[in-house]
């Protein structure tokens, strides 16, 4: 209801909530009001909400979002933080969540090598005991 309110004031809708919590606004503010009040439902349940584990994740997403211009907000929730954007389409969505999933992939990556002594490891050895030669991950 709050969020609501404030998108009616911004819009400059003027209302009032009556003694039963209902908001009040005259009859020739509907059609503004509707568009107002689907307007934030959508913000509010619509979307995509993602939750990643990972800080670094999470800050990338923001960040890629924020590039492109598109709208997200950040949901603190008992398990943790989700963050709900808009995505234009299910293509423009898709390419967003490939690229959350590389960058993870990448920094993973970047992290296991970090801790790779390439000196003390022969080319062609396993870091790993028992893996299978096409498993195997070499510095």
């Amino acid at each position: 209801m709050e969020e609501l309110e404030a998108a009616l004031g911004r819009e400059g809708v003027p209302f009032r909530r009556d003694a039963d919590g209902f908001i009040r606004y005259e009859g020739k503010k509907q059609e503004a009001v509707v568009r107002i009040s689907s307007e934030v439902e959508r913000d509010l349940y619509g979307g995509i909400a993602a939750k990643y584990e990972d800080k670094g994740s999470r800050d990338y997403l923001k960040s890629l979002l924020s590039s492109r211009g598109m709208k997200y907000r950040v949901e603190d929730r008992n398990d943790g933080e989700w963050i709900r954007w808009y995505p234009a389409n299910d293509s423009q969505m898709e390419e967003i969540q490939v690229m959350v999933v590389r960058h993870n992939f990448e920094m993973q990556h970047r992290k296991m090598s970090s801790n790779c002594d390439a000196e003390k490891t022969p080319s062609g050895t396993s870091l790993i005991k028992g893996a299978a030669q096409e498993t195997r991950r070499v510095c």
